[in-house]
C-alpha cells in the first residue's frame, strides 16, 4: 500500500479543526504521523493558517482519496470561498504515482511552490523523493530557502501524539 501525504490548514479554530482531521484520518487509515504545526499569513488577508503534513497508508486510489478528505472537510464545516476556511485538506502525494486530470494533480503544485507546504514535508519526510523531480524534501527546502524563502512559524502545538 502506498503511503499517503496530505497537507491540511486551517484559519477558522485552526487547533479545532486540524484536531479534527487528525482524530477523523487516525480511525480511517493506518500509521498515521504529523508534521510540526506551521503557521503563515492568509492570501488576501484573513487571520494566520495552521498548517501541518500527515501522512499515512491506504490502499484507496486516489480519487477515492479525495473524495474522502472532501467528505471530512464537509463535516468540519468547510464553505468554499468564503474569507475563512474551517478545514483543507490537500492530496500532496500517493506513493510515486504522477496523475494530471482535470480532477487531480499529483503530486500537488503546491509542494514546489509554497512553504507552508514544502517546509513542514521536509521536516517530516526529508529524505522523501518528489516522484517528478528526483530529489529529496530536504532538497527542494534548501533550495527555496537559499532563493529566499523564509520558513514558516513552527507553532508549540501538535494534534496528539500520532503515529
Amino acid at each position: 500500500m502506498p503511503r499517503i501525504y496530505v497537507g491540511a490548514g486551517s484559519n477558522a479554530k485552526p487547533q479545532q479543526h486540524l484536531q479534527l482531521a487528525a482524530d477523523v484520518l487516525a480511525a480511517q487509515f493506518a500509521g498515521l504521523v504529523c508534521s510540526p504545526v506551521v503557521q503563515s499569513p492568509a492570501r488576501g488577508g484573513g487571520p494566520p493558517y495552521w498548517n501541518a503534513v500527515f501522512a499515512f497508508v491506504a490502499a484507496q486510489n486516489p480519487a477515492d482519496l479525495r473524495r474522502s478528505l472532501r467528505a471530512i472537510e464537509t463535516d468540519a464545516g468547510r464553505i468554499r470561498g468564503g474569507p475563512s476556511c474551517t478545514l483543507d485538506l490537500d492530496l500532496l502525494l500517493v506513493g510515486d504515482a504522477v496523475l494530471d486530470t482535470a480532477e487531480l494533480t499529483l503530486p500537488r503544485p503546491d509542494i514546489l511552490r509554497d512553504a507552508f507546504v514544502l517546509y513542514p514535508l521536509s521536516v517530516l519526510v526529508p529524505d522523501l523523493l518528489h516522484p517528478q523531480r528526483g530529489e529529496t524534501m530536504q532538497a527542494l527546502w534548501t533550495r527555496k530557502a537559499e532563493q529566499g524563502a523564509a520558513a514558516p512559524r513552527v507553532l508549540d502545538w501538535s494534534p496528539w501524539n500520532v503515529g
